[in-house]
């Protein structure tokens, strides 16, 4: 950002507001309105600058608008822009509510046929120019032209004089108003939409597939909004340090004793270690941003009590709970608390917690009870707490520790979070914590002998769990342990607070993670394409290979079928709802109202294509499945170029062979084989028969469980775009708990 040292701006210039919709902009303006005053103003809300003449535009000293980046064109004075944007999901649930309550928005009508999960798709899939911009990362588009956030982010830093995120523009409106030059004015906060939607708040409750409908649109977003947070942070906190105005610790009495050498596992001296915690109180105080300070503390991994001490000292008049999986820290630190009368408010918890590098021989977090109440805390604390968990750890300790938090609160954590500029090829030199080894998807570590000393993830992986967890991101820091630069702390921290829609979720589950789940038995087996309970031999009488029953005697599913339903369940609705389907041979498995249109072509039949001589244009269809047909065909490798031919440039090909896994080569059998004419037994193989590399195709091989014999078969999945298979591998380990992708 462009925000000096010296900010106080001087001589003619224009201050050019990019009005990102609803992420209270409004109030922006009309702060400025009050400093300029109204004849200095212009609103560009439908580009009407263009149409001013040049004695108007000579006169202006702020223009807002939701006009793109570009408006400095039309002046030959200096211009300053600035911006607020807004976490995506709130941006967009905001939008719904504003056309759901708006009778004047042309969109009214259109938000009043349905709840917030119809309104989605409907976004996503509209030709409605001002309704589809309302998505698809609007807010990288406004601010640099592009839906790119790696353009938005140079454009943050080269271009624009502030930006900041929604929850902290009271911030950047006074640092505004001191670079103005003008007195002293309170932000006005204009909210239109919150006494409209009593009685509508049902119809605001996102599901798991919208969320992930627009976390796919908005990733480019999500990334700008954390990006500027960061940004903004540094920028805020460089102008305090400055001024002075930056909140310090308060230095409390110094207690009778501190934890001992022994406990102290950071190694530092009895005066560093009172700085420290007095530190961190503070930080926490001012990361809340409970006005009253919080009331009730839940302190995750408390440690040797740096914390606690820093609250008492502080004079913390609130109760505080802490909890870690080392017992004679826990012990010591209760044995002090409770010598001081003062101290009955504090509380410390053994938790015996399996942890690798710490607890080896602790609990499994499924077999976890903590003494503590659901919602009871209005801040959550967890400080250098997930730099030591694997990636499935992380997801299952955030999962189960957000119940604890009340609505309305927050929840101050640190992580090492490895920004999408950076990854193990592209480090910064001056890294603390040089990565060098990648251990899940999404994690990274520092030193192979000791890979929970740290371990960092994708920055991406962390919005998007905070998200589906239903987190917002309030507020975030950067750290300084991978680019050593404009940071305060050595971990990220992120302030999250839980969003209304989430505070009433029930108390999640945790599972035991295992590599393969046992198979339901079968009286409790549930087809889940039609409900039935009742099942019956296959084909010539067989059995599943699990010696269970395969057949659904009511929509004669067998294990692919429901094995193929299985995992198209756990993909969002958006990605298939405005593709053109096609599909050889019926199967219940593939539902056609997933599609915006659906084919189904029977061998033989009145709707009868040829596989390897397609009736049909290049470029037809966005979608297509065969289950165990092109084992029947042929020339599969012709007909399998036909598909591609005839699949448009974002399509996706859906196909299972039989048994693929049980063979590394694929076999020709010497006659056809059954009623059904098999021809061959596929293999591994597979992606190298059908030539995917030369043809620009990329690979997905998943394993799903069928649900009523506990079979598991591969699903292959063929995409024109690299881009989508990551996508897809990434909603199918999100959003099912049985799959496994091969490698």
């Amino acid at each position: 950002m462009l925000y000096s040292e010296e900010p106080v701006l001087s001589g003619d210039y224009v201050v050019i507001q990019i009005h990102q919709p609803r992420t209270g902009g409004t109030s922006l303006r009309l702060m400025l309105r009050e400093v300029f005053g109204g004849d200095k103003c212009f609103m560009n809300y439908k580009g009407e600058l263009a149409e001013s003449d040049e004695a108007t535009r000579r006169s202006l000293r702020v223009v807002a608008g939701h006009v793109p980046y570009g408006d400095h064109a039309h002046f030959d004075k200096p211009a300053h822009y600035v911006t607020v944007v807004r976490d995506p999901i709130e941006r967009f649930k905001s939008t719904y509510a504003e056309f759901l309550t708006n009778s004047k928005s042309p969109y009214y009508e259109l938000a009043r046929g349905g709840d917030i999960n119809r309104f989605v798709g409907l976004v996503l899939n509209t030709d409605i120019p001002g309704l589809r911009q309302q998505l698809h990362n609007l807010q990288c588009r406004f601010i640099c032209g592009e839906a790119s956030f790696e353009r938005a982010r140079q454009f943050i830093d080269d271009r624009y004089y502030l930006a900041c995120a929604f929850p902290d523009v009271v911030d950047m409106a006074e640092m505004l108003r001191v670079a103005l030059g003008a007195p002293a004015a309170v932000l006005p906060h204009v909210h239109e939409t919150d006494d409209k939607l009593k009685g509508l708040e049902h119809l605001m409750q996102l599901s798991p597939a919208s969320l992930t409908l627009l976390l796919a649109s908005e990733s480019e977003d999500m990334l700008l909004y954390s990006y500027v947070q960061k940004a903004f942070s540094a920028v805020r906190d460089d102008a305090q340090r400055r001024t002075g105005s930056k909140p310090v610790p308060i230095e409390g009495p110094v207690p009778e004793r501190i934890p001992p050498k022994e406990l102290r596992f950071m190694g530092e001296d009895e005066a560093m270690f009172l700085r420290h915690g007095d530190y961190l109180a503070a930080a926490v105080f001012e990361a809340s941003g409970l006005a009253a300070g919080p009331r009730r503390m839940l302190d995750i991994g408390c440690g040797y009590g740096r914390l606690a001490y820093g609250l008492r000292r502080a004079g913390y008049d609130g109760g505080y709970d802490g909890f870690d999986i080392l017992a004679r820290h826990i012990g010591w630190l209760n044995e002090q608390f409770a010598e001081r009368k003062d101290d009955s408010r504090y509380r410390f918890v053994h938790a015996d917690m399996f942890n690798e590098r710490y607890n080896p021989d602790g609990k499994p977090l499924a077999a976890l009870e903590l003494p503590f109440e659901r919602a009871a805390f209005d801040c959550l604390v967890s400080l250098s707490v997930f730099t030591h968990l694997y990636e499935q750890e992380v997801v299952g300790y955030v999962r189960y520790l957000k119940q604890f938090l009340a609505p309305g609160g927050v929840w101050i954590t640190t992580f090492f979070a490895i920004p999408p500029e950076c990854s193990l090829e592209r480090q910064p030199g001056t890294a603390v914590y040089p990565l060098v080894k990648q251990v899940s998807t999404n994690a990274f570590i520092h030193n192979p002998d000791e890979p929970l000393l740290v371990i960092a993830y994708r920055e991406q992986f962390l919005l998007e769990l905070f998200a589906r967890e239903g987190l917002e991101v309030v507020r975030q820091r950067k750290g300084r342990w991978l680019t050593a630069d404009n940071a305060v702390e050595l971990q990220d921290w992120f302030v999250l607070r839980l969003r209304e829609d989430r505070a009433r979720a029930p108390v999640p589950q945790i599972v035991p993670a295992v590599n393969l789940p046992v198979a339901l038995p079968m009286a409790d087996a549930v087809c889940n394409i039609c409900g039935n309970t009742t099942f019956g031999n296959g084909p010539g009488g067989r059995s599943a290979s699990t010696g269970k029953a395969p057949r659904c005697c009511a929509c004669e599913a067998l294990e692919r079928h429901r094995i193929v339903r299985r995992v198209f369940e756990a993909l969002p609705v958006g990605f298939l709802n405005a593709r053109k389907g096609l599909q050889f041979s019926a199967d219940p498995g593939v539902l056609p109202a997933w599609f915006q249109h659906y084919e189904v072509s029977e061998y033989g039949g009145q709707n009868s294509l040829d596989a390897q001589a397609i009736d049909r244009s290049d470029g037809s269809y966005g979608f297509i499945s065969l289950n165990h047909v092109l084992e029947s065909v042929p020339d599969d490798v012709r007909a399998f170029g036909e598909l591609c031919r005839i699949l448009g440039d974002d399509g996706v090909i859906q196909v299972c062979f039989g048994g693929v896994m049980d063979r590394a080569t694929t076999q020709e059998l010497a006659e056809p084989r059954h009623e059904w004419g098999t021809r061959r037994l596929y293999g591994r193989d597979v992606p190298q028969r059908f030539q995917c590399v030369e043809r620009g195709i990329s690979v997905l091989a998943v394993e799903e469980e069928d649900p009523c014999t506990g079979v598991r078969e591969v699903v292959h999945f063929f995409f024109k775009r690299r881009g989508d298979a990551l996508r897809v591998r990434n909603w199918l380990q999100l959003w099912s708990d049985t799959v496994r992708v091969l490698e």
